[in-house]
């Protein structure tokens, strides 16, 4: 449950913006936007352990200072990140387990490559 008035009016706002972006032109997809920031191919991380996993990234600043530009709220690098991991666009399972090794024949097998980072 969300009780922050803010996050939730940031809901309308950023779904408003969305639709505003696709009007005039600016995106065709949001979805092709977001994947925009990671060259349209997942990436998949090789941290030694789960204390090596940043909170934020390159790429999940650029988006956040992007999505600020056009008026988003609540869209900082770490949300940002957040978000990426949830969707698929960063995988951060530690080398050599059971889901880094799942997610690696996932993505070896994916049309458009992946980034072994």
């Amino acid at each position: 449950v969300v009780r922050h008035r803010g996050k939730l009016q940031s809901v309308i706002n950023n779904a408003t913006i969305i639709k505003k972006l696709k009007e005039n032109g600016t995106i065709t997809s949001f979805k092709e936007y977001l994947w925009s920031f990671v060259d349209n191919q997942p990436i998949l991380n090789q941290w030694q352990a789960f204390k090596n996993i940043p909170s934020k990234t390159e790429e999940s600043e650029h988006m956040s200072k992007d999505l600020k530009r056009h008026g988003f709220k609540f869209v900082g690098p770490t949300t940002c990140y957040a978000l990426m991991q949830s969707c698929g666009f960063v995988i951060d399972h530690p080398v050599g387990t059971k889901h880094w090794k799942d997610a690696e024949k996932r993505l070896k097998e994916r049309d458009g490559g992946y980034q072994l980072r």
